[in-house]
């Protein structure tokens, strides 16, 4: 029985390989572990939208580390099956030599690395990034929403609004929390749309008037509203 023996180059060749996909697939479950935990307190807080978000990217990550750990084992087997030993020929004489190519086999695989982990991380990226919301920002319709805002806060819905850096603050009083949650989140997106209009921020953050803490948030690019 003889045996193919493989280059020193083909060994480095899947050597360096399998250590690339060993680390992306380290590089994908640390930080979906860390994102796990994330989710799950943004769920106990109250924030489910926020949580399970955070949740559906880290399964889209693990799953991500799964096919290319999966590649990676699929490019050793097959690389050893083309070394596998060798029946020898009639009555103990080795069989002829023949013209043997060099494998492509560590290349091919090297692509298939390359195809899973390169679309797979964009999609990630996709899918925890939400579309950004086009916003309109003409004068006219920046004018009606002022005028909104202060008629909700002479109404006694919005103590004040505040921009101390990029976010704005939106103050509200007792009659905002009489409102339904469809016409609370209508009345915070005006005040997103005013204030972020022409920046690239895209939260609001909401406090009560009473208590001066926090009590609720938007985000203007997915237009959700988030109450604690």
């Amino acid at each position: 029985m003889t045996r193919a023996r493989p280059s020193d180059m083909e060994k480095r060749t899947i050597n360096h390989a399998c250590a690339v996909a060993w680390f992306i697939t380290c590089a994908l479950v640390a930080p979906s572990v860390i994102g796990a935990i994330i989710g799950v307190t943004l769920i106990t807080d109250g924030k489910p939208d926020y949580g399970f978000m955070v949740l559906g990217g880290c399964v889209a990550a693990l799953a991500q580390a799964f096919l290319v750990y999966a590649a990676a084992l699929m490019l050793r087997m097959v690389y050893e099956h083309t070394h596998r030993q060798r029946p020898q020929g009639p009555q103990g004489a080795p069989p002829a030599r023949k013209a043997v190519q060099a494998p492509k086999i560590p290349a091919i695989g090297l692509i298939v690395l390359m195809l899973i982990v390169a679309p797979s991380c964009d999609d990630g990226r996709q899918q925890n990034a939400a579309p950004a919301r086009k916003v309109d920002a003409s004068p006219e319709t920046q004018a009606k929403r002022k005028q909104l805002i202060a008629d909700l806060i002479a109404k006694g819905v919005f103590q004040k609004v505040e921009k101390p850096a990029t976010l704005p603050h939106l103050w509200v009083r007792p009659a905002f929390y009489q409102l339904d949650f469809d016409t609370k989140r209508d009345f915070v997106s005006v005040v997103a749309a005013y204030y972020l209009a022409d920046s690239g921020a895209s939260m609001v953050r909401i406090f009560d008037s009473k208590t001066g803490k926090q009590v609720g948030e938007m985000d203007s690019d997915t237009g959700m509203l988030s109450m604690n």
